[in-house]
């Protein structure tokens, strides 16, 4: 079985981009040294496992051996599509939220220009 460059490419960008945005949110909250060491073992044992898989998958000796890979990969699976829709949830409503933001910002600043017009008429600043 050969296992091209491209999967590698894009199983590494699911493990390495969502637990970088997930470690970023939670690192004030893990106090321990020991906790921030264990939550990156799952990310370097998926990052070996698909590189390992890359450059010896040419040499699969039978079907068993090739069962447990398709545990591993299920698990990865189990772990990481959760962690892929968290996160594109979250950077899109914060996206959301910075755009609804400056936009109720810029309604404001109209509106008060809007009603400060004809006070500044009435006290006769204008």
């Amino acid at each position: 079985m050969k296992f091209y460059f491209l999967p590698m490419l894009v199983g590494l960008l699911f493990i390495i981009g969502p637990d970088i945005w997930i470690y970023l949110k939670i690192r004030n909250r893990l106090g321990n040294r020991y906790l921030r060491l264990i939550y990156w073992l799952p990310a370097v044992f998926f990052v070996l496992f698909f590189v390992g898989m890359r450059f010896f998958s040419n040499d699969l000796p039978d079907y068993k051996f090739m069962a447990r890979i398709t545990w591993i990969l299920w698990l990865f699976a189990l772990i990481y599509i959760p962690k892929v829709i968290y996160t594109i949830f979250d950077v899109a409503g914060r996206s959301v939220y910075g755009f609804l933001v400056s936009v109720r910002v810029l309604l404001l600043c109209w509106l008060f220009c809007l009603c400060m017009q004809p006070l500044s008429v009435a006290l006769g600043y204008m």
